[in-house]
């Protein structure tokens, strides 16, 4: 698909070596391709659930949860719109993905159920009961997903909440509305509301949010736990596990679960904790961009660049992307596509500092027709 200006193309979470944009007449950008996001594994692999399929790249999204509630399975979302799982099939089928599912643009693993949201709005749901797979008739156009233990929610378009299965979990307080993200947990769901405030409903500990749990960017539900990303870097943890590490501060995203809560960086490096403290992390797995937390096994979304956006402003092709530190990048153009004939544009290369870098050509005639690319090298240090 090709976009043409002024519109803008966000390329949510797209991770790639090497981004080729095709600039056309009249200001057309291409579609990102190339190599992207590569799924590493952790924990137990009973079930071959830390053991990504070997083919499997272009990651955007990856979910983790127990098939059974106990044992784990791993789902991955691909840039194509294709969904893949593997691990523990369980007696409700959670690695059975429907036959020609395709458009997707976002997952959640529940504890006994799939879902996955498509482009149109629309929701899917495998494995699991009755109560949590069968879809509300008309449910459409949906913005966000989460799945829980028994519980399946639905982020409208238009900031109110559908949610189905069975427990207090699925009771939605009466008038929520103005919700920017959804989460949910084992016996509980979460709710962050755009002015940053954060409303949880189900069972527990979990149902008293902190006082301090505001200025919130993202929330993520675990086993009697919660987890709020604060504007500031910093997390906020209660109930079940909510010895936060000291200290932890630059964060970029967070998962819960009962193998441990997560955090990214800013630097591509994940910390993780549970009621007992810390946990080892593979000394392998850095430039992390998203995690996935399970019962017994956890995954990260590892690259080597991250493109937030592309876009021409003021006739100038602009992409803006997050940098890991270690790196250097590079926007170059060429005439042709083939061939090594690639040349920086001025301002490059820029050293990666882990937080977002925009380069711009404003050197090349607009209606020129060049290519761009955006290049990531390892640093000699």
């Amino acid at each position: 698909m090709k976009l043409t200006v002024p519109h803008v193309r966000k390329i949510a979470i797209a991770w790639v070596t090497l981004a080729l944009l095709a600039c056309e007449l009249p200001f057309t950008f291409a579609d990102v391709v190339g190599p992207q996001g590569r799924v590493l594994g952790w924990g137990n692999s009973s079930y071959g659930q830390t053991n990504s399929p070997s083919d499997l790249n272009d990651v955007i999204a990856v979910g983790a949860n127990g098939g059974d509630g106990t044992v784990g399975y791993s789902v991955a979302l691909r840039r194509n719109g294709t969904v893949t799982a593997w691990g523990y099939n369980g007696r409700f089928g959670v690695t059975n993905v429907p036959a020609g599912l395709a458009n997707v643009i976002s997952i959640s693993a529940g504890v006994f159920h799939v879902m996955a949201l498509k482009k149109d709005g629309t929701v899917s749901v495998w494995g699991g009961s009755l109560q949590s797979s069968n879809i509300p008739t008309g449910l459409s156009n949906v913005v966000a997903i989460a799945g829980g233990r028994t519980q399946s929610l639905a982020l409208k378009s238009d900031g109110t909440i559908v949610a189905w299965g069975y427990d207090t979990a699925t009771n939605v307080p009466t008038g929520l509305h103005d919700v920017a993200a959804i989460a949910a947990g084992w016996d509980c769901s979460l709710a962050l509301r755009s002015n940053g405030t954060v409303v949880v409903w189900g069972f527990g500990s979990i149902t008293n949010v902190p006082t301090d749990s505001t200025n919130v960017s993202a929330v993520a539900a675990g086993f009697g736990c919660g987890l709020a990303l604060k504007s500031n870097g910093t997390v906020t943890s209660w109930g079940s596990i909510s010895n936060v590490p000291v200290g932890l501060s630059n964060v970029v995203a967070i998962a819960a679960n009962n193998f441990g809560n997560l955090a990214v960086r800013s630097d591509g490096k994940v910390v993780a904790w549970t009621g007992f403290g810390e946990q080892s992390i593979p000394e392998n797995l850095t430039n992390v961009v998203a995690v996935a937390s399970s019962y017994d096994h956890a995954l990260a979304i590892t690259c080597d660049l991250r493109i937030d956006s592309i876009r021409i402003v003021n006739g100038a092709p602009e992409a803006r992307v997050h940098s890991f530190e270690g790196r250097s990048y590079y926007l170059e153009y060429a005439e042709e596509i083939k061939g090594d004939n690639w040349s920086p544009v001025s301002g490059s290369p820029i050293h990666g500092n882990g937080s977002e870098i925009v380069f711009k050509d404003i050197q090349r005639p607009a209606a020129s027709h060049l290519f761009y690319r955006v290049r990531s090298t390892a640093e000699n240090r």
